[in-house]
């Protein structure tokens, strides 16, 4: 049956077509790899085209070698030069969140940048990290109740409905008079009426007109006011804020006090009058605001220069740069702002250094008890808390291969017995915890049931050593015979211990020893009579084993025999991987040189 498809002629005429395809794709991505590789070595001028003859030789087809040598013959654009490649490429900016503003970290002020030369420590000033990531513009917190200390102004929003006699809802903005107007009610001027008092103050007023009524009142969008932000400000200016911030949001609109504006006595100006004195300490560290105001238009608030300031480094929670209130503060204030001692504080004494009379720096040393507290820091003062020895007092560290590596306590008359009072202190709980598995265990390699036997064989018994720390601060080491002064109870190897010895065992594999006094394990299996994992006796050759086990079955083929080592197959692998990794560096090399070749 015929249908006018004939499938072998379109197969014939689509294989026609598949090698002028793959050179047609082979010549397209040989002009683009020239076309980066060019732009790659900074060539700017025009390519000098291939005569046919390298064409050829590049593997570019007869009937588009004329397409190449047009394009070669191009020069590129200034603007689709690439920079060369030592030159780094700029990188896209990240795009900021639009809630906070990633400004870099302020200048350190005069007095941090000597703190840092005299500790080699730099210490931030205490608080300025609560105005890190502020927000890039003021966002008014519209979207929280109204309280009822509000004061109505112009560009306010009322929303009132009225039922009963008279009926209507409605939406009244606050003119530039203070007024508003209510449809076939009235105009009534609200300006400088609470909102605690604005239903009642409508209510009055309406009820001039009407009786029998009722109403609720509320406000919609708040008005925006302009208060100034100036001195030590980090970005004093201008600010439009809702009629609802307060002194703080404005803070944080500013980004906070420069590092050398005062944080403890920011001041709210209005009419020439100071309304409140913040002080930013009570906030970060009481989280007390009860001197916060609310701003009205106009405001002024103004941040002076920094008073006197301390640095307390060293072991305390929180070391910085801090602000006194007065020309001076005890030492305990200061340390309750920085948080009291860390853990590992010393508590013992501190040094504080000191410029006196703005000629010369004096250091001197004062304990941390009552009197210590109670010393009177200055400006410039700089109070280092040092930090506890890491030495232990009346100890003896028992460390290497041991069941429980620790600091015992070390008492007079102690020997090297009592810190070790028997082998099974030199076995750990893992191979206590492998012994005592009830479930069958399957060995599958010589390592694995290397760690199934006893640990104790493992020890070095012949070798271990107590490092002591002499009057002279130079260390002594101490050797003797493990195995004499544990299991056979040696005096002469059973050692004195004096405070701060670090008595350390080794294991056989941490010290070479010699070939008779090493464990060594071998797996034997298949057509013998015991079949299984032997340890080798020292000079044990495999003859002697095969012959010690039982010897061979009557169906063994001697000349099957496997022979296996752990050793060897290691270091098989290590050559098969450098093998590896020089072809890979050869096969770059060759792609290199074939990219340059056709540039």
């Amino acid at each position: 049956m015929s249908s006018g498809f004939d499938l072998p002629r379109m197969m014939r005429t689509f294989a026609s077509f598949v090698p002028i395809l793959r050179r047609l794709s082979g010549a397209i991505a040989l002009c683009v790899a020239g076309a980066v590789a060019a732009q790659g070595s900074g060539f700017l001028q025009a390519r000098p085209p291939l005569a046919p003859a390298a064409a050829a030789s590049n593997g570019i087809p007869p009937e588009l070698q004329d397409a190449y040598r047009r394009y070669a013959a191009q020069p590129l654009a200034p603007a689709e030069a690439a920079p060369r490649p030592a030159e780094a490429l700029p990188r896209p900016a990240a795009a900021p969140s639009p809630g906070a503003a990633h400004e870099p970290a302020p200048e350190p002020n005069e007095f941090q940048r000597f703190v840092a030369q005299s500790t080699g420590q730099s210490l931030p000033l205490f608080g300025q990290n609560l105005f890190a990531g502020v927000p890039t513009t003021f966002a008014p917190v519209e979207n929280v109740p109204v309280t009822a200390d509000y004061v109505v102004g112009p560009g306010d929003e009322l929303l009132v409905r009225v039922w009963g006699q008279v009926d209507g809802d409605f939406r009244a903005l606050v003119d530039r008079n203070g007024t508003v107007n209510l449809p076939r009610v009235g105009v009534f001027n609200v300006a400088g009426v609470r909102y605690q008092d604005l239903h009642a103050f409508l209510r009055n007023a309406i009820g001039r007109l009407y009786k029998n009524f009722d109403l609720s009142v509320s406000l919609g969008q708040l008005r925006s006011i302009q208060v100034f932000v100036v001195g030590q400000a980090r970005r004093p200016g201008s600010y439009t804020v809702s009629s609802m911030s307060t002194l703080v949001n404005a803070l944080f609109a500013a980004g906070g006090p420069s590092a050398k504006g005062s944080m403890r006595r920011i001041q709210l100006k209005r009419a020439d009058a100071v309304v409140t004195e913040f002080d930013l300490y009570d906030l970060l560290l009481k989280g007390d605001k009860s001197k916060d105001a609310r701003l009205l238009p106009g405001d002024v608030i103004f941040i002076p220069p920094a008073g006197a300031l301390v640095a307390v480094s060293g072991s305390v929670n929180v070391p910085a740069v801090f602000e006194l209130r007065a020309t001076e503060s005890p030492f305990g204030e200061v340390l309750a702002w920085a948080g009291g001692l860390s853990t590992t504080a010393s508590g013992q004494r501190a040094v504080v250094e000191r410029i006196e009379d703005r000629k010369a720096r004096k250091v001197d040393e004062f304990t941390l008890g009552r009197e210590g507290l109670a010393r009177r820091l200055r400006d410039g003062d700089v109070v280092r808390v040092f930090a506890l020895t890491p030495r232990f007092d009346a100890a003896v560290t028992l460390r290497g291969f041991v069941a429980e590596p620790a600091h015992y306590p070390w008492r007079a008359g102690m020997r090297v017995r009592d810190l070790i009072p028997s082998k099974e202190a030199l076995v750990s709980r893992e191979v206590w915890r492998v012994r005592n598995r009830a479930e069958k265990t399957e060995p599958g390699s010589e390592a694995e049931l290397r760690n199934e036997v006893k640990r104790a064989e493992e020890v070095n018994w012949d070798y271990a050593v107590i490092e002591r720390l002499k009057d002279d601060l130079t260390t002594d080491l101490l050797p003797f015979n493990l195995g004499k002064a544990v299991l056979e109870g040696d005096a002469a190897q059973n050692l004195e211990l004096r405070a701060d010895d670090i008595l350390t065992v080794f294991s056989k594999k941490d010290i070479d020893v010699p070939v008779a006094s090493q464990a060594r394990y071998v797996r034997i299996e298949g057509e013998l009579r015991a079949a299984g994992v032997y340890k080798v006796l020292p000079g044990e050759t495999l003859r002697q084993l095969v012959a010690r086990v039982g010897g061979l079955t009557p169906q063994a083929y001697l000349y099957g025999a496997e022979f296996s080592r752990e050793s060897t197959r290691q270091a098989q692998q290590r050559q098969l991987d450098q093998a590896l990794s020089r072809i890979e560096l050869e096969a770059r090399r060759i792609s290199a040189e074939r990219a340059q070749a056709i540039t």
